[in-house]
């Protein structure tokens, strides 16, 4: 960081000496990114869109490769200005907290994203967001609820829950738990229906499922759940569809453990055929965008997470 930085001043066109990267240049770039043009990135920095394409070129110049494609009509970042723009936006946050705390201002103030899939939504994730903000009211919380794998630093997400294997080198998370499955009904379907006593007997009942659990196997057995699968069946995208028709007792449900595990430990579902297991579907993960830099807000949120979610996983 340059005094240049701090201090606001332009720097001039041939002064390449420069090394290090001036902090104006890091909130102009992000305004160019954010409003898609040099127009309306200047009309929200209140300079000229001279300056603001002026400072870009000399950016880009200094940096030795180009930030955005230029057409008659809009700016397209390149793959180079994707990678930056998640560092500059950490960046730029911590410099804010830094100012922040030397005013005695409270580092918990501000927005926190956190985006996961609707069933961890509405089983556990916000009610601990609500119950967090109730202690922090400076913070404002947003959650995207959405069973599509949403890119984080595309979307401006903050901390992420997401079931697999981690493979993103950008990111830091910790694991939550397994992602078990299990094969369920309610006690009063269970009564009034065929009996249950090993794998084959599951083609008399009517399953109903996430579309992604058809290809899981019964552990050790080499018989997926679609091998024994009987009609009339439901696969669906919805897993709180799910979870219903399994409390409603019309037939037996395929559900990540963690999101029936309430209904299991109060009676309203009854595992079945528990000696046959299904293999799990990867592991849980509470993963953060802004790497081992995470602000203050983000890094409470984050910790929260990891102790509170202990609960329900």
């Amino acid at each position: 960081m340059t005094a240049a930085g701090l201090t606001g001043r332009q720097p001039a066109a041939n002064d390449h000496s420069m090394q290090e990267t001036d902090l104006n240049d890091l909130r102009n770039f992000v305004a160019v990114y954010q409003a898609g043009s040099f127009t309306a990135a200047a009309k929200r920095l209140k300079v000229s869109k001279v300056a603001v394409a002026k400072r870009l070129g000399l950016f880009e110049a200094r940096l030795n490769y180009r930030l955005f494609r230029r057409s008659t009509r809009r700016l397209a970042p390149t793959p180079e200005a994707e990678q930056l723009y998640g560092h500059a936006l950490q960046l730029l946050q911590h410099v804010r907290e830094f100012e922040a705390q030397l005013s005695n201002a409270s580092p918990m103030e501000g927005v926190v994203r956190v985006t996961c899939s609707y069933s961890m939504a509405m089983t556990f994730v916000g009610e601990l967001l609500v119950t967090f903000q109730r202690k922090h009211p400076g913070l404002r919380m947003e959650l995207i609820s959405t069973d599509s794998v949403l890119d984080l630093i595309e979307h401006n997400i903050d901390l992420a829950f997401r079931i697999g294997n981690l493979t993103a080198q950008s990111m830091v998370g910790r694991k939550l738990g397994t992602n078990d499955i299990v094969l369920c009904a309610s006690p009063a379907y269970l009564k009034a229906a065929a009996p249950l006593k090993a794998l084959s007997d599951i083609k008399n009942h009517p399953v109903f499922c996430m579309n992604y659990h058809l290809g899981l196997e019964f552990a050790k057995t080499g018989t997926s759940l679609a091998d024994v699968m009987g009609q009339p069946r439901l696969a669906t995208n919805e897993g709180e569809l799910v979870t219903k028709l399994g409390l409603g007792g019309h037939g037996l449900i395929v559900r990540s453990k963690w999101a029936v595990k309430r209904y299991l430990e109060d009676g309203s579902l009854v595992e079945v055929l528990p000696k046959f297991p299904l293999t799990n579907a990867g592991d849980i993960w509470l993963v953060s965008s802004a790497g081992r830099m995470q602000s203050a807000r983000i890094r409470a949120v984050f910790e929260m997470f990891i102790e509170e979610s202990r609960r329900f996983l």
